[in-house]
């Protein structure tokens, strides 16, 4: 609606438009924080995982020493690891024991 449309409205119909435009925006408020939710939870259950995942490399690593076999953290292709690999590889992007 232009800006000439709204002034020629009247002051009921500005009223109502302006009920409906508050009722838009609580519903979008409410279906925001809704998903603001359910993201952090998300979040929350992703880093409980990388714990996890942490902890069990951590075991994997404590076994192959035991043992007296070389433990490489490497990703799943077995491509060179670039940077941003690296930091996922801590989390257990691959493990292995070689001999």
């Amino acid at each position: 609606m232009t800006d000439k449309e709204l002034k020629r409205l009247s002051r009921s119909e500005l009223l109502e438009l302006m009920l409906y435009l508050k009722k838009e925006l609580d519903s979008e408020k409410s279906e925001n924080e809704e998903l603001r939710k359910k993201l952090e939870e998300k979040n929350t259950a992703v880093t409980a995982l990388k714990d996890e995942l942490k902890a069990l490399t951590q075991g994997v690593r404590l076994l192959c020493e035991a043992q007296g076999i070389e433990f490489e953290l490497r990703n799943k292709d077995n491509e060179e690891n670039s940077p941003a690999d690296a930091a996922s590889d801590e989390n257990g992007g691959g493990a292995g024991c070689e001999q």
